[in-house]
C-alpha cells in the first residue's frame, strides 16, 4: 500500500525560487518548494518529495490569494514553459528576483549585498524579443481544459509551438505569444496552417523522422523579419 502523502496546511509563500518555483518554511524550518503559487500565497500543500534539506509539493488549495498576484496576460501561461511570473505583479517581480541574486552572491561568493545595483526594469514588458524559436512535435501537449472540453482530435497533427517545462518531446502549441511583435503569431499559425492543409508532418525527436524540425523567427526594430526553417527530411 503506498504512503499516504503528507498535507501541510497554511503555509505562506515567502520568496521565488528557480524554475517557476516559490517557496515557505512550516514552523519548524523546513523549506518547502511548491508550483504555481507566488509570495505572499497561503497554500495546503501535498507532499510529493521529502529530501534532508527540503521538501517538494504542489498546492491542495489555495487558502488566500496574495495580494501581489495578478492575472496572467497570456493564455497559455502555466501549460507553455516559456514565462514563469505572470502570474506575479512586474514590479514585486524585480524585488524578488534581486533578492535572489543577493542571496546567491552572499552564500556562494560570499560577496555582500552591496555589490549588487536595484534592477532596471523594462519599458515594455511585453513584445521586447528579437528571437524566437518554435519546436515541432508529434507529441502535442494537452491541457487538463482542452482534454475536457473539445471533441476534436487536437493532437492528431503535432504541434507547433513552445516545449512543456519537463517534457523534452512535448510541445504546447501557441496560437498567441507576447514575448515578439505580432507578426510572429502571424508566421508561426501560417507555416502550421500550411502544415496540416499539405498532410506534411512534424518532428518525432524519439524516432528522428518528420518534414519541419523548427522555425526560427528574428525581427529588427526597423520592422525587417527573417524566417529560419530546420527539416527533417523530405516530404514534398
Amino acid at each position: 500500500m503506498a504512503r499516504k502523502k503528507k498535507l501541510i496546511k497554511g503555509l505562506l509563500i515567502t520568496d521565488i525560487a528557480d524554475k517557476g518555483k516559490a517557496m515557505g518554511k512550516t514552523e519548524d524550518g523546513q523549506v518547502v518548494f511548491v508550483d504555481g503559487v507566488v509570495p505572499g500565497d497561503i497554500v495546503d500543500v501535498l507532499i510529493l518529495r521529502k529530501k534532508k534539506n527540503y521538501a517538494e509539493g504542489v498546492i491542495d488549495q489555495i487558502v488566500k490569494f496574495s495580494d501581489a498576484r495578478i492575472k496572467p496576460t497570456c493564455d497559455h501561461f502555466g501549460a507553455c514553459g516559456g514565462c514563469k511570473w505572470q502570474n506575479l505583479q512586474y514590479e514585486a517581480q524585480l524585488k524578488f528576483k534581486e533578492k535572489v541574486v543577493k542571496d546567491a552572491m552572499l552564500r556562494i561568493a560570499k560577496l555582500q549585498n552591496d555589490v549588487v545595483k536595484p534592477i532596471v526594469g523594462c519599458e515594455h514588458i511585453f513584445q521586447y524579443r528579437n528571437k524566437l524559436e518554435y519546436s515541432s512535435s508529434t507529441k502535442r501537449w494537452l491541457t487538463k481544459e482542452e482534454i475536457v472540453t473539445s471533441n476534436e482530435i487536437l493532437d492528431a497533427h503535432g504541434a507547433l509551438g513552445f516545449h512543456k517545462s519537463g517534457f523534452f518531446d512535448k510541445i504546447v502549441s501557441i496560437d498567441e505569444c507576447l514575448l515578439q511583435e505580432s507578426f510572429t503569431n502571424t508566421l508561426r499559425n501560417f507555416v502550421r496552417a500550411y502544415i496540416e492543409d499539405n498532410q506534411l508532418t512534424m518532428y518525432d525527436i524519439r524516432q528522428h523522422s518528420g518534414f519541419l524540425r523548427n522555425i526560427v523567427v528574428r525581427n529588427t526594430t526597423d520592422g525587417q523579419w527573417m524566417v529560419i526553417m530546420v527539416f527533417g527530411e523530405n516530404d514534398t
